[in-house]
């Protein structure tokens, strides 16, 4: 389910019948993602991260790169990023950024 905010934000929530079990936010050219930890590692992160993506390319003034920040030990929000065509550009012991260029990205 798609939401629209002020000022561009985009929120998606993923439903299992009448309970979110994830959400993931679009701001400018930023994403983030939250999913509930019975339900990581099931490909909820991923499919909220490639909505996020389509969601961006059909924005009128077409952005190049998306970026995401996650923190080192969460592997399943790296993970649904990686899957969803991100690469880790910057890695410290406080966060992984990780960004795609749109021009690789493909919605269907």
């Amino acid at each position: 389910q798609a939401l629209r905010g002020g000022g561009g934000i985009r929120l998606f929530m993923a439903w299992e019948g009448e309970q979110p079990v994830g959400t993931g936010r679009l701001v400018g050219n930023e994403l983030s993602l939250t999913v509930a930890p019975e339900h990581r590692g099931r490909g909820v992160g991923t499919a909220i991260v490639r909505a996020l993506v389509c969601e961006a390319l059909a924005k009128p003034h077409r952005l190049t790169r998306l970026r995401a920040v996650a923190k080192p030990g969460n592997a399943a929000s790296i993970r649904a990023f990686q899957r969803a065509g991100f690469c880790i550009v910057r890695s410290d012991t406080e966060s992984v950024t990780l960004a795609l260029d749109v021009y690789e990205a493909a919605c269907s």
